[in-house]
């Protein structure tokens, strides 16, 4: 089974000594996941070694009182 190598990208920025946005993006090129033999036949992979949902956002807003 061969390997696979995912990229993922994010930054965060503190725009007060209250406040920081950040954001990120895993599986920055939407690799799909390398086949497994052992796995589900359905689906063909390994979720357990393999991301199978594909690139994924997130972003938001920490605030400290």
């Amino acid at each position: 089974m061969k390997g696979a190598t995912y990229f993922d990208f994010g930054g965060s920025y503190n725009v007060s000594r209250q406040m920081m946005v950040y954001f990120k993006v895993d599986n920055l090129t939407d690799r799909a996941p390398e086949p497994a033999p052992q796995a589900n036949p359905s689906f063909a992979i390994n979720p357990a070694l393999y991301d199978v949902v594909g690139r994924t956002y997130r972003a938001g807003l920490r605030y400290n009182f």
